[in-house]
């Protein structure tokens, strides 16, 4: 009535067709009923187990993407490298037949705002599918918000200490 939602299969409603607009499987939901049995009585049963048995099938076939929230990047401008290059990748490190991506890789790097957040000065951090760099400095506006990073490109890092 007040026009906050689109209809019964708005994906934020736990209706049937909410949630496969959601992401859910025709057969994650077929096992959910089935786990329920057929009965009267009521069934109460968590909505993680739920999600999790549908993350279990669509996980081995999902291809793999990289977003980040334009209102909320932040830039990474690497110092030392000055061209542009691409990189090809699976879109599944544990699934090669579903192909492969190309990752454009260059002096300029967005990050998430929240991640940008969490560095500090010196600190070692992984760019997926890539390698790694080292933050120099954090600039910051008068607010005090995360305006851009600079960094260096270190390749060779160490992947298992990085952040």
């Amino acid at each position: 009535e007040k026009g906050l939602v689109e209809g019964w299969d708005d994906p934020r409603f736990p209706t049937v067709q909410g949630m496969l607009r959601r992401g859910l499987s025709v057969e994650a939901l077929r096992k959910f009923m089935l786990a329920q049995g057929a009965s009267r009585r009521v069934v109460d049963m968590e909505w993680d187990r739920f999600w999790s048995d549908n993350k279990k099938i669509i996980d081995p076939t999902a291809k793999r993407f990289v977003a980040i929230d334009d209102a909320k990047r932040v830039k990474v401008v690497l110092t030392n490298i000055t061209e542009s290059d691409t990189i090809v990748t699976p879109f599944h490190n544990k699934n090669p037949k579903l192909g492969e991506k190309v990752v454009y890789t260059g002096p300029v790097v967005w990050i998430e705002g929240d991640d940008a957040a969490t560095l500090s000065v010196g600190q070692e951090v992984v760019l997926m599918k890539w390698n790694t760099c080292v933050v120099e400095a954090i600039n910051k506006d008068a607010e005090g918000a995360i305006t851009s990073i600079s960094a260096k490109f270190a390749p060779g890092g160490n992947f298992k200490k990085s952040v």
